[in-house]
């Protein structure tokens, strides 16, 4: 434990269930969608059980993390390390980096809103809308992960963030619509 870097890891674990919930009480608090029957898609799921989704999305987002590891070797293991260099000693030079690549990230994204994959498509501004949201979500998803990938020295905490936060739903989500 002389070594930090296992810290890394344990964020990368945690991180994505801390911003899911944060992000469901928001929406709980600012959007009335969340109280509508149905929405989200209802889950039959035994209460009892509902304190086991965070360490079920932990468990499968890690032990399948290798499958994000391809995603992030490219994005934080290629993209960002030349992007940083292409953006170094300019001013700025590493927030122009950033929001670069999470622009390229999310743009990647791309076909897969406008399959409705992310969002779904029954929303104002499909799939423009959508497209600049995926944007903005994986600028700031890129922050975190390329901060892991630094601060650790290895993109395998990006990955396994990467692989817990597509691994979950949100415990609150399904708590209100239980």
């Amino acid at each position: 434990f002389k070594d930090k870097k296992w810290i890394f890891y344990l964020l990368a674990m945690l991180l994505p269930w801390i911003y899911t919930e944060i992000g469901s009480l928001m929406e709980m608090l600012f959007c009335k969608g969340l109280f509508d029957p149905g929405y989200p898609a209802q889950m039959e799921i035994d209460a009892k059980l509902i304190p086991i989704i965070p360490v079920s999305a932990i468990v499968s987002g890690t032990v399948f993390s290798f499958a994000a590891f391809g995603e992030e070797g490219g994005w934080r293991g290629y993209m960002m390390p030349k992007l940083l260099k292409l953006f170094e000693g300019k001013k700025a030079g590493k927030i122009w980096a950033l929001l670069i690549g999470g622009v390229i990230w999310g743009l990647w994204h791309a076909p897969l809103t406008c399959i409705g994959h992310n969002f779904g498509t029954d929303y104002p501004g499909f799939p423009v809308l959508g497209i600049v949201i995926m944007c903005v979500y994986c600028t700031l998803l890129g922050i975190v992960l390329t901060f892991l990938t630094e601060m650790s020295g290895s993109v395998w905490p990006a990955a396994i963030l990467h692989a817990v936060n597509n691994s979950g739903p949100s415990i609150l989500s399904v708590f209100l619509n239980y």
